[in-house]
């Protein structure tokens, strides 16, 4: 499609309601393949998505003409390590989708061997932003909404805009791999995107009623959401995510809840639970919230599955959120 065709068609689209792996294992698992540009002959597209969300975005457009799997199905991108067998599925695979700087780290250094089918999200969108620069009264923690991911957000893959435009690349790209299914995943991606914006007015009507509710979240994961949402959080619980916050910390949280009689506190699978219970008298009510995926069960044959998990994480939060009326 080309840039120029890319663009127009996203503004279309919107328009519509570490421990690393040594290089020796990593030369042995890679071996000599090259990256060709097209897919075998007689077989699909391969797509290898490092999280789920993104596996999601590309199985809604593939449908059932490309082959998607997930590199990281239940661990944090923050602290990945890879092995043999990730390095030989990043090798097979067609493309390969990742978030980018600075979330994930650990695949760096595979951009110049993979140059030609690794498409990182956040360099083909122009919805990154910084964190939290969106005029909401955030209070975090620790550093003054510092962020231990740097000043951009990664957490793109919860921006209507973003997956919009990622749907669109994704389509692209495997049209250039299976010519004679072009149209096809044109049309998926066309869907795709009126699906998700009419879906992001439902997700902002679900929330409306609990704007103003108080909670806390994990890390500093949800702008894009909360913006989209036009809901604040109370209260970063932790900078880095994998460091629990110290007793100093917890102590400045607590004075965020001065006033406060009931609050949510959503914590993410694969993290520790943090406890706020000896910090406040408020009432606290504890619920998973699970921006990566982790728990939601891909599959190879349902449609729709991004907004099945937008619907899952909304749902969450006003699951809770509806419990402090």
């Amino acid at each position: 499609m080309g840039l120029v065709g890319f663009k127009r068609a996203a503004r279309r689209a919107l328009s519509w309601p570490s421990q690393a792996v040594s290089w020796v294992v990593l030369s042995m698992a890679v071996g000599l393949v090259a990256y060709s540009g097209t897919a075998s002959a007689g077989s699909d597209p391969q797509i290898l998505a490092s999280i789920p969300p993104l596996a999601m975005i590309a199985r809604d457009v593939a449908g059932g003409k490309a082959q998607v799997s997930v590199l990281n199905q239940n661990g944090s991108p923050h602290h990945r390590v890879l092995k043999p067998s990730d390095i030989r599925a990043m090798t097979s695979a067609d493309i390969i989708l990742w978030v980018g700087l600075p979330l994930e780290q650990y695949m760096v250094r595979f951009e110049s061997r993979y140059t030609d089918k690794m498409l990182a999200m956040l360099e083909h969108t122009s919805d990154a932003t910084h964190l939290y620069n969106d005029g909401h009264s955030h209070h975090d923690a620790t550093d003054h909404h510092g962020h231990a991911h740097g000043s951009v957000d990664p957490h793109i893959w919860l921006s209507e805009q973003a997956t919009i435009e990622l749907a669109l690349v994704i389509a692209d790209r495997l049209s250039a791999l299976n010519p004679p299914q072009s149209k096809y995943y044109q049309a998926n991606a066309a869907r795709f995107a009126e699906q998700v914006s009419a879906s992001q007015n439902q997700w902002a009507q679900q929330l409306a009623p609990h704007r103003d509710a108080p909670y806390f979240v994990y890390h500093n994961a949800y702008q894009y959401l909360e913006k989209s949402l036009a809901i604040a959080n109370q209260a970063v619980l932790t900078v880095n995510p994998g460091i629990k916050p110290t007793a100093a910390q917890l102590g400045r949280l607590a004075k965020t809840l001065d006033g406060v009689t009931k609050a949510c506190v959503f914590y993410e699978p694969e993290f520790q639970q943090i406890r706020l219970d000896r910090v406040t008298n408020a009432q606290l009510y504890y619920q998973v919230l699970d921006p990566l995926g982790s728990q939601f069960q891909l599959s190879s044959d349902q449609p729709n599955q991004y907004i099945r998990f937008m619907n899952g994480l909304v749902d969450q939060l006003s699951g809770c959120l509806s419990q402090l009326k």
